[in-house]
Formats: structure tokens, sequence, C-alpha cells
């Protein structure tokens, strides 16, 4: 009798499995209109797990209108938090827990100030590793020769085409 294997996702074929915590707003975070902002968000680590060097941020829905988050890698800063520093001072056998921020790229897309909450889930980190983003790194490189965007066989059509399509936008947005 033939025993089917079940397929195996890439994430269980490597020995390290791929580690993700939330990241949260840190701070009241104040958005201008039509802005992009690089907020500080506080990774949701236990105490006992080290944090990574660096990570990829996977935006996730915030419940604000108009707010969204970026996927962005970026490095994890570590710095000892106050209140362990006086468990510390008080108590040496306690135990440190590092305070630590990742950068996430927020826009607010719509035309009025909005406030994001602390503590507002803003994406979902997963560690990266260094030679896996050099060899992506090196794979662009190598296609660096191809054109950023598809030549167009018949220019003028396009023009033609796009022609009063964007009438309805103020001049500030068909620029975007």
């Amino acid at each position: 009798m033939d025993k089917q294997v079940p397929a195996e996702s890439p994430r269980e074929r490597t020995s390290n499995p791929v580690r993700s915590w939330l990241v949260k707003a840190k701070d009241i975070i104040t958005m201008a209109p039509r802005s992009q902002q690089v907020a500080i968000g506080q990774l949701e680590i236990e105490q006992e797990q080290e944090p990574p060097p660096l990570v990829c941020i996977e935006p996730a829905h915030i419940p604000i209108g108009g707010v969204l988050s970026a996927r962005a890698l970026t490095r994890v800063k570590c710095s000892p938090s106050k209140t362990s520093l006086m468990t510390l001072q008080a108590d040496n056998k306690a135990a440190r827990s590092p305070n630590t921020s990742a950068y996430v790229m927020l826009t607010n897309f719509s035309d009025q100030t909005l406030t994001v909450p602390k503590s507002t889930v803003l994406g979902i980190v997963e560690e990266a590793s260094e030679p896996l983003i050099d060899r992506i790194n090196q794979r662009k490189e190598l296609n660096s020769d191809s054109p950023l965007r598809p030549q167009r066989k018949n220019e003028a059509l396009y023009c033609k085409l796009l022609n009063g399509k964007l009438n309805h936008l103020n001049q500030e947005d068909r620029t975007y």
C-alpha cells in the first residue's frame, strides 16, 4: 500500500524555523495630512528570547482609515528598559528584559491629521539574515541591465488612451 507523504513547506525544510513577533506603536503617533513618517515600533519579545539583529516587517491592517504601514527591512535597536534597570539595582538576581525597537514607515493618505494610538499593531516582523539579503541584492544587480519599465510599442497611443482618465484628480494628485 502506498503511503502519501504530506508536502513540506519551505519553512519546514529549513533547519531553523522563522521566528516572528508583533510590532506595536511605542508612543502616540500624530501624522500630518498626506505625509509619510518613520515611527518607532516596540517588538513583543519574551524575556528569555534573544532579539534578532535584522527583521523584515510585513504590514498589518491599521484600523484607522487612511493610515498604512509599509513592508520594510530594518535593524533592531536594543536598550535596557528603565524598569529592568531599577530592578537590577534593587536585586541582582532579576532578569534583564531588553527594550527592542524597530522602525516602521507609515503613510497618511487622508486630508486630515490622524493619530495612531500607543500599542496599535503596526505589523508582523520576521527574522531576516544578512546572507539572505546579500543573495537577493546580488540577483537584483545581475538583472539591473533590464529596463525599469517595459518598453511600449506605441507611446503615442498610450498617451492618447491615458488622456482624460485622471481629470477628476487635482494637479498634485496626478503627479503621484
